[in-house]
């Protein structure tokens, strides 16, 4: 069983997972703006293989809320290994599809396939300590988007 402890670093608050050594299935978990985000990561590979430099992380998303949610901004969560911040979060579909303002489902939850680069290798054994979630406020200051829609 995983030992969760939270770590501020910078004004940043980074949920880390101790005694983790395999990616897949890990579940990292943390608050942002009164919503609950959970990353749960399937794998780790190079990312030539979507050409680009690095290593890419796959994971799934979940983002809910005793709210009703809209929408997010799914560019506001990025991932930590040992310290290296990753890209953006990017959606793993054939098509593109914009991070910035994500629709909930219809019973009001985020949840999406997402992938991020880190620009070095990261190793797919991952030591105590060294995953967490990074949060930063999107550009229109709000992440998470909260209520009923107008249909």
């Amino acid at each position: 069983m995983s030992i969760f402890k939270l770590l501020a670093a910078g004004g940043v608050t980074v949920l880390l997972c101790s005694g983790c050594l395999a990616a897949g299935g890990l579940t990292i978990h943390q608050k942002l703006e009164g919503s609950e985000v959970s990353v749960t990561l399937k794998s780790i590979g190079d990312a030539s293989k979507i050409n680009s430099k690095g290593t890419v992380v796959y994971g799934y998303l979940l983002i809910q809320s005793n709210e009703h949610l809209i929408r997010a901004d799914l560019s506001c969560i990025r991932l930590q290994v040992n310290g290296v911040g990753s890209s953006k979060p990017y959606v793993d579909r054939v098509a593109h599809v914009l991070t910035e303002k994500f629709s909930a489902d219809g019973d009001g939850k985020i949840r999406a396939d997402l992938y991020w680069i880190f620009r070095e290798m990261i190793p797919a054994q991952m030591k105590s300590g060294s995953l967490g979630l990074q949060m930063e406020k999107a550009n229109s200051g709000q992440c998470v988007t909260a209520g009923r829609s107008q249909v």
